[in-house]
């Protein structure tokens, strides 16, 4: 009888438990792509921990998930803040003083595409992920807060945004935007971002066409080299933002420590009201630079960057830069060879409906 009760125990271990679904000790794999803040990603097999299941509650109610069942995954960002820590000034005595120095925090949300089309918005509980790519396997963790060290900036604090799972590929026309370029040549090197986030957006590239994705393109910047200049495209907005607001961004830019010492505002950007706003830069490096050793003069680097900037709500108020993102760069002889900088407006629904943008017309 004991043998018999004993191999039960063993049996609903490997097998689970009836009712809760019959899982096997094998981790279901999906290949995948995971994107970060940083811009970094990686690419390779994703799983859960063996039995696990991605536990989302939605609406109130809880919802389990598969990988399998997934089109894509993308964290949002619900909340971010410089939170400070409080002390007592004296042992025994009630009065308290604030930490001079902050650490930033962060706040999620999740929404599920999935394969089927549905869309799933919620709060995934903290979850392991192991990504294997070779015979390498690596823990990538999702939290829904996270926060960093004192005196870490909100910049600093690397967070998961997007998960991309494999699935057939789409055709042309299917879903796209199509994007050509008249004289491509390997410095093209089109660039794609989503908004606000700054993070790499997903394309698709053919020797000079490149596809954008309709849906990312309503919220995208990109920018490309043709024809000797940099054409930088971004979403038309009626929002514009007010003269202080303006001015704040362009005194924290020139404050900023950077390697780059000559930096050009090109354009303040607010494309919807709220606490984010941005700045397109034109960034060169006027110094010297250890880049190259034998002849500094003839070594220029220079970058578009994109910066996205927090403001606290406050007419007053302070700002505070929270990302930045590369949309271009290169190194020229001279700052005069640096490329000329274009910034397109145009309209999502226009380019959506046509599906086509020719670059530099």
């Amino acid at each position: 009888m004991k043998l018999r009760w004993l191999f039960l125990i063993l049996l609903l271990a490997v097998v689970g438990y009836p009712g809760r679904g019959c899982y096997l000790n094998a981790a279901e794999s999906v290949e995948a792509e995971i994107l970060f803040s940083d811009n970094t990603k990686d690419i390779g097999a994703l799983s859960l921990t063996p039995g696990r299941r991605l536990i989302v509650v939605s609406e109130g109610k809880r919802r389990e998930l598969l990988l399998s069942e997934l089109a894509s995954v993308e964290f949002k960002l619900i909340n971010e803040s410089m939170e400070y820590k409080w002390h007592f000034v004296e042992e025994g005595k009630v009065k308290k003083e604030k930490a001079k120095v902050g650490y930033p925090l962060r706040e999620f949300s999740a929404v599920f595409t999935l394969k089927n089309g549905t869309v799933v918005t919620g709060n995934l509980q903290t979850t392991v992920f192991y990504l294997t790519s070779g015979e390498n396997t690596k823990r990538v963790i999702y939290r829904s807060k996270i926060k960093g060290r004192e005196g870490d900036s909100l910049e600093s604090l690397v967070y998961l945004n997007k998960i991309i799972f494999k699935t057939e590929s789409k055709t042309e026309g299917d879903g796209f935007v199509e994007v050509l370029v008249p004289d491509y040549s390997k410095k093209t090197d089109l660039r794609f971002i989503s908004l606000p986030a700054l993070t790499a957006a997903t394309f698709k590239a053919d020797n000079g066409k490149y596809l954008l994705d309709k849906q990312e393109i309503a919220d995208g910047v990109f920018a490309c080299r043709s024809t000797g200049k940099v054409y930088c495209y971004y979403p038309h907005s009626e929002n514009k933002p007010d003269a202080k607001l303006q001015q704040k961004v362009v005194e924290s830019v020139k404050e900023a420590r950077d390697f780059f010492d000559l930096k050009e505002v090109l354009l303040v950007y607010q494309p919807v009201a709220g606490n984010d706003i941005f700045a397109f830069l034109k960034l060169v490096r006027g110094r010297k630079s250890t880049l190259d050793k034998k002849r500094q003069e003839n070594n220029i680097p220079w970058q578009l960057n994109i910066w996205r900037f927090k403001t606290d709500g406050e007419e007053d108020g302070q700002i505070m830069l929270a990302g930045r993102f590369v949309l271009a760069r290169g190194i020229e002889e001279s700052q005069d060879d640096a490329p000329e900088i274009v910034l397109v407006p145009f309209a999502p629904v226009s380019v959506v409906s046509t599906g086509k943008i020719t670059v530099g017309k």
